[in-house]
Formats: C-alpha cells, structure tokens, sequence
C-alpha cells in the first residue's frame, strides 16, 4: 500500500493531487467540462497500467482534486448499447482494480483517500471512485 496517490500517465504526468487543473486545461488532448458551480471535470486521454487501458476523469471544486473515476476500457467490455451487459460493466470494475491493485493501490480506505468499485445500477456502469481526502 502507498501512503499517497502518484499515478504515472502515458503523457508524462502524473495523476495525483498535485497535478494542478490549469495544466490539464491547457491541453488540447484533455476534455473539459466546467459544472459552473466549483466543480470542473476534466477525461484523460486513455493511458496503460499494466496489461489494462485505463481511462481516468478527474473531479476538481474550486481548483482542487477530490476524486477521480477510473475505468478499464476495450471492447471485452462492449462497445455499445447493443453488446452492454451488466456482467462486461462488473469485469470493467474487477479488471480496473486489479490495475490499480498492480501499481500499490488497493481497494478500501487508505492514508490518502479510499478506492472502491462501483456499480451504478442507474446508469448501468461501472467504475472505480477514487476519493481524496480533504
């Protein structure tokens, strides 16, 4: 277990608490998607940890990290609504996990934040919830 979150990205950066929103918007390869109410989201291009590609959208209030959601991505995971399933949406959480687990971060609270799976029977999707502390 790593006592903070320091996750290097295939871009030469690295997703942690330090990597300051400013930077992230001025890069043409990153969406932005400003809430107009403190909160700002910004989704990474997809980047590899491991044998998994991951994609990462980082949530930012008022300029700062608090949480990001993580998802494995590739077409075992289903490519649209036609070949969805609940089971690809859990194998997304598991295989997700598994990469982060890989690189010293497992799921459940840590010195830092917590990890954890989620599956949001709403939105039929899953994910993995980052959360930093504050």
């Amino acid at each position: 277990m790593k006592n903070c979150l320091s996750i290097k990205h295939n871009l030469d950066f690295f997703v942690s608490p330090n990597l300051n929103n400013s930077y992230l918007a001025s890069r043409t390869d990153v969406s932005k998607n400003d809430m107009e109410n403190g909160f700002c989201w910004y989704a990474l291009p997809p980047t590899t940890i491991g044998d998994s590609i991951i994609l990462f959208n980082l949530c930012y209030y008022r300029n700062k990290l608090m949480e990001i959601h993580a998802s494995a991505t590739g077409d075992k995971y289903g490519t649209s609504w036609d070949d969805w399933s609940e089971d690809k949406e859990k194998l997304c959480i598991k295989d997700t996990l598994t990469a982060l687990q890989n690189e010293g971060y497992s799921e459940g609270i840590q010195a830092w934040g917590s990890i954890y799976g989620i599956y949001d029977t709403k939105a039929a999707s899953g994910y993995v919830k980052i959360k930093l502390s504050s």
